[in-house]
């Protein structure tokens, strides 16, 4: 009977273990306000390559949110490091710093709007170059919150530039349609790409938009829609290191009223999955709100992080995730802004089994 209890035990915790990813928190340390430090404990972590260019992004590549920003110039580089180019003088007016209209907790964003005739300014959009694209691995992680008015007319709010045996090729993403509703499309400059059915984005409201490429494959996210998962998967051909930078806001034709816009927030580029979300779920397939934050150090057992609290309210509940360079989240493990941690007790339920439980 013994062995029984023992053997149908171990079943189950195989059983339930196979359904946990590999990575877990147990604890955390440090107030979830945003802008402050948090260390998360835990196991399973993996690591995290120091990607970053600018001092703001922590070990990411790169993190926009244009706090610091008071206008763009034609050329000249933000804290972040993105860089508004145009082909003509007046092309810097395309690029505006707004503060109305902004997510909650945000005082600014980056407005591109069409003040001139739809082609007055290039398709170069604000860059981020890659740099030495064979010092990374064969992985892009792109996430912003995107905007777009009503009143907006088609155009390429997302682009990577590249080179296929030295000519320019790009990848663009396209937000097709209107004034009801825009479609999410994908597309290359050689007609390919697909186009998921039905209207995807939901106009004036902010909504995050997550891209990951991955060798040749890509795939794209509106967070908390199609049951969050990605649109398409689409094969391009081309590798990763054959693109070299990132362009937002890289279209052409915004409509003719001064008043037309896509709106971008909260930029951040990776070149891994490996990143820790807060969302408002305690699944990860459930999540219809998520706030990426800034890694600032990472270990299998300890991460620390700046916090990011995007839109949160300043005592909201919420649930910690960290997700693996393969893109597997963890459990959620409960926080709650304005309140600190405490790494928790671990203790042995019994000296038979050997399972430990968490004490909070």
């Amino acid at each position: 009977m013994r062995r029984l209890i023992l053997a149908t035990l171990c079943s189950v915790l195989i059983g339930t273990a196979s359904f946990v990813s590999a990575q877990s928190i147990t604890g955390t340390t440090g107030t979830f306000t945003h802008g402050q430090g948090v260390t998360i404990s835990g196991s399973s972590f993996g690591t995290h390559t120091d990607y970053h260019t600018a001092a703001n992004s922590g070990l990411a590549f790169a993190w926009e949110n244009f706090e610091s920003e008071t206008s763009f110039s034609s050329g000249s580089a933000t804290t972040g490091g993105f860089t508004p180019e145009c082909n003509l003088a007046n092309c810097s007016t395309d690029w505006l710093i707004s503060t109305t209209g902004n997510r909650t907790n945000s005082t600014k964003w980056a407005k591109r709007v069409d003040l001139h005739d739809e082609f007055a300014c290039n398709v170069d959009g604000m860059k981020k170059p890659y740099g030495s694209a064979a010092s990374y691995s064969d992985v892009v992680f792109v996430s912003f919150w995107f905007r777009i008015p009503a009143t907006a007319s088609s155009g390429k709010f997302y682009r990577q530039w590249g080179g296929n045996s030295g000519g320019d090729t790009s990848i663009f993403w396209s937000a097709t349609g209107g004034p009801d509703g825009f479609d999410f499309r994908g597309d290359d400059d050689l007609g390919n790409g697909p186009t998921p059915g039905g209207t995807q984005f939901s106009t004036s409201a902010w909504q995050r938009v997550d891209f990951l490429q991955n060798g040749a494959a890509l795939k794209a996210w509106i967070v908390g829609t199609n049951s969050n998962n990605s649109y398409w998967n689409w094969n391009t051909g081309q590798a990763r290191n054959n693109y070299f930078q990132a362009v937002i806001g890289s279209g052409k034709d915004y409509g003719e009223a001064a008043t037309d816009y896509y709106g971008y927030d909260d930029i951040y580029i990776s070149f891994t999955q490996a990143r820790v979300e807060i969302c408002d779920t305690n699944t990860w397939p459930a999540r219809t709100h998520c706030e990426i934050q800034i890694p600032t150090s990472w270990s299998s057992s300890s991460i620390e992080i700046r916090v990011n609290s995007g839109s949160f309210g300043s005592s909201d509940l919420a649930y910690l995730y960290v997700i693996d360079s393969a893109g597997a989240a963890s459990s959620g493990y409960a926080v709650q802004f304005g309140e600190g941690g405490e790494t928790p007790a671990v203790r042995k339920l019994n000296n038979v089994t050997g399972v430990r439980v968490t004490l909070h």
